[in-house]
């Protein structure tokens, strides 16, 4: 009789009221980027797996060009005129993303820094309530360490970005800088960016110009991708490294060609960010920041991440 009253009780409990307005909860995850960049697709899974679990509504939003600043204040201007129940954004800029970062507080609407975050993390200027992501300045002076450490780097060593100024790219550059600047390597700074000539013929240009070139470093998969088919093309031998996991790039660590990469665990921004601003949302929390990196993916582990970076895991 005792255990038929707990039961009879489980099922005549009242629903909390977010569960009765699950429905109506509506949030936002607004990046720099698309699906375009191979890397979003995992935050992107991660964010839409969490809004599921949640039973929750999500919405997506990216510029049709990356690090086009205006359109995404755009996108997070006309989110904000939904009053939603929470933001997740890429805060790539110090400056550009203060005034509505302060009109979502002001409206009451919880924001949350993913992936990106200004350097010096003025959050009186940006006031976001958490950012989850690496610590990227961090994980370039751990990628420069690691390199040194395996006797790896000598000579002229070049730094290639994807995405110049972007305030993420700019921090791992600083820091493996840093670490670099006194090891005696000669380190240069590659910008690709989409013109007359492919990514591909960019890097190629570079280094036919430098043919004493020892070593590469990509700060992520958009510029891994053109570097790891150049030097696949020519099969010279290039000392390579870069950040973050895409397919293309499991392949170069299978093949010889890239010897890790440093992986931010994007899958992870993606979900927390989510969650956090469902608990921020429903119970007034305060949610943390949580620092997704620094995963080190090689040969030793590859087998066990692979087929999850083919689903979009990691």
């Amino acid at each position: 009789m005792r255990h038929l009253l707990i039961i009879m009780m489980l099922l005549t409990w009242p629903l909390p009221t977010w569960a009765q307005e699950a429905d109506a909860e509506h949030y936002f995850f607004i990046s720099h980027a698309g699906v375009t960049d191979p890397f979003w697709r995992v935050p992107f899974k991660g964010a839409a797996d969490a809004a599921a679990m949640q039973g929750v509504k999500l919405t997506i939003l990216a510029p049709e060009r990356v690090n086009d600043h205006v359109r995404q204040m755009e996108l997070f201007e006309s989110a904000l005129g939904q009053q939603p129940a929470g933001v997740a954004i890429t805060v790539s800029d110090r400056h550009d993303f203060s005034r509505l970062l302060k009109q979502a507080r002001k409206q009451g609407v919880p924001v949350i820094a993913v992936n990106t975050r200004p350097a010096d993390d003025d959050r009186a200027r940006n006031p976001y309530l958490a950012y989850v992501g690496m610590d990227d300045h961090a994980a370039g002076r751990a990628m420069a360490k690691r390199m040194l450490e395996r006797g790896k780097l000598h000579g002229r060593v070049v730094v290639v970005t994807q995405q110049a100024g972007h305030a993420g790219l700019e921090s791992r550059f600083a820091g493996i800088s840093e670490v670099l600047g006194g090891s005696g390597c000669i380190v240069e700074r590659l910008n690709l960016a989409m013109g007359e000539q492919t990514l591909d013929e960019q890097f190629a240009a570079y280094w036919r110009m430098r043919p004493d070139l020892a070593a590469v470093i990509s700060l992520g998969p958009e510029a891994t991708h053109p570097i790891g088919r150049v030097i696949k093309q020519r099969g010279a031998p290039l000392y390579f490294a870069s950040f973050d996991l895409s397919p293309f790039t499991a392949a170069l660590i299978r093949d010889g060609l890239l010897d890790f990469t440093v992986d931010q665990q994007p899958y992870m921004q993606g979900r927390f960010a989510v969650e956090l601003l469902v608990l921020a949302h429903r119970y007034k929390l305060s949610p943390p920041d949580i620092n997704t990196g620094i995963g080190i993916i090689d040969n030793t582990n590859l087998g066990a991440v692979e087929n999850l970076s083919k689903q979009h895991i990691r």
